[in-house]
């Protein structure tokens, strides 16, 4: 199938996703950071002291980042549409 057609030959479209407001936005992109800092110190607390529950926390809080990155583009909740090449 390779031989017949070549990536390069296909047409591609960009999508553009958006959230519906700006409030939706701020709020998942803080909570992100959040969890990010958390999980961060978490493996640092895991790294100096060496303490098993600090890895674990820095797991679930990892759990957490895919959690969120699946409710930010729930469908019917985010505005999608093909961008116009220039």
């Amino acid at each position: 199938m390779n031989k017949i057609i070549t990536r390069n030959q296909l047409k591609s479209e960009k999508l553009v996703i958006r959230p519906n407001n700006l409030i939706y936005f701020l709020k998942f992109s803080l909570m992100y950071m959040f969890v990010m800092v958390m999980g961060a110190v978490c493996i640092a607390g895991f790294i100096s002291i060496g303490n098993v529950i600090m890895l674990l926390l820095a797991i679930v809080f990892f759990l957490f980042i895919l959690v969120f990155n699946t409710v930010t583009v729930m469908p019917g909740q985010a505005y999608g549409k093909l961008a116009n090449p220039k």
